[in-house]
């Protein structure tokens, strides 16, 4: 019975080809949609899915009276937060600056982005370490956290924690930890 009606079926598709195509296209394209946005939300529920306590995360912007926003508040303002707020726990600051230039022996590189934070980032943030210890990673002032992929083209799979390297060719800064890859 089944064999008959794939045989009707195979024989409707070579009559009509062009009716055929038309909704096999359609198929293949509503298919490819709901993957697609299958995809999307799965990363969207799951891109920040190792940083615990997620929801008690926020975030503080600048909106200037001209209505322009940045993405940093004035320095004092956390110091002011935690002291004025038994409810916050932790807080860092977080500022990004473009193209600095990294060198260590002959090796130099130029990264797209680089990100300056305070001793408290990684209470906030659970991000891993793949090197190093996060209690003590950012405790002092010169102390730098590599990204795996950054370790890799200086050091290679060595473990480079305690390695001194050179910021802009001017600052002396030490590798503190090396991130796991994310």
């Amino acid at each position: 019975m089944f064999n008959h009606y794939l045989k009707i079926a195979y024989r409707n598709l070579l009559k009509n080809k062009m009716l055929s195509l038309v909704n096999l296209f359609g198929l293949i394209l509503g298919l490819a949609s709901i993957m697609t946005l299958v995809f999307v939300v799965h990363a969207y529920y799951n891109a920040d899915g190792f940083i615990e306590e997620e929801e008690n995360l926020y975030y503080i912007k600048t909106f200037t009276t001209s209505g322009h926003d940045y993405n940093e508040t004035t320095y004092p303002l956390l110091e002011k937060i935690k002291a004025s707020c038994p409810d916050v726990v932790a807080g860092t600051h977080l500022f990004n600056w473009d193209l600095p230039w990294l060198s260590y022996n002959d090796i130099e590189l130029q990264e797209r982005k680089t990100s300056y934070v305070d001793a408290d980032y990684f209470e906030v943030f659970t991000i891993p370490l793949k090197y190093g210890d996060h209690r003590t990673a950012l405790k002092n002032k010169y102390d730098v956290v590599l990204t795996d992929k950054v370790s890799k083209k200086f050091f290679g799979e060595i473990n480079p924690v305690g390695k001194k390297m050179l910021l802009n060719d001017t600052l002396s800064v030490k590798v503190a930890g090396v991130l796991e890859p994310i």
